[in-house]
């Protein structure tokens, strides 16, 4: 179970139900054993990212990655006035801010679309990101291109899928500081795709 006011509007989570039955009402309905909530980004705003002009782009940068902001998003009380508050808040000194974005990631554009963005209060102790591998070795790894590039080294990773080779989405949780040579250091690789469990039927 989760604390009441966990779930939040815009946050993207995974559920894992009973057989899906119909009720007297003729209703579909599913008793759900887990429910687990996963942002796909967190870390500061890229500085001079925040493209803020609707209705022809609306988009930001965390760590390199592209965010596309909708008209859907969700954003929280502390950022009211969405990207037009988020600018506001960095344009008055050098401190970065922090937001910690859920949403889909969309592979073949190396893109990701916001459903909600949280304001931080405090610089977060991990960063975390999504993306696509474009190159791999025993040790480290490559996701994004061009100035989104990402260098990663998972050799001390404490979870981490069995194959990381070119291809693989993934999802990864990181220190917040770099290394010298620029190369950020995971402590946790997780396949950034889902896939349901074996059963007998599935319905959506």
């Amino acid at each position: 179970t989760l604390p009441k006011g966990e779930l939040k509007l815009g946050m993207v989570a995974e559920v894992r139900g009973s057989t899906i039955t119909q009720d007297e009402f003729l209703d579909f309905n599913s008793i759900a054993s887990s429910i687990a909530l996963s942002s796909g980004i967190v870390g500061p705003v890229d500085a001079g990212s925040i493209v803020n002009n609707p209705p022809i782009a609306t988009t930001l940068s965390v760590l390199g990655r592209h965010i596309v902001v909708q008209p859907t998003t969700v954003f929280t009380d502390n950022a009211t006035g969405g990207l037009t508050a988020l600018q506001a808040l960095m344009s008055p000194g050098p401190e970065p801010i922090y937001i910690e974005v859920y949403g889909l990631y969309n592979a073949e554009n190396d893109s990701f679309t916001a459903t909600r963005i949280e304001l931080k209060t405090s610089p977060p102790e991990n960063y975390r990101v999504s993306g696509k591998i474009v190159a791999a070795n025993a040790s480290t790894f490559t996701i994004g291109t061009g100035p989104a590039t990402l260098q990663i080294n998972h050799a001390s990773a404490t979870e981490r899928p069995a194959n990381l080779v070119a291809g693989s989405v993934v999802r990864l949780r990181m220190a917040a500081s770099a290394l010298s040579a620029g190369v950020w250091t995971a402590n946790r690789v997780r396949s950034g795709v889902n896939s349901p469990s074996d059963g007998q039927e599935s319905k959506v």
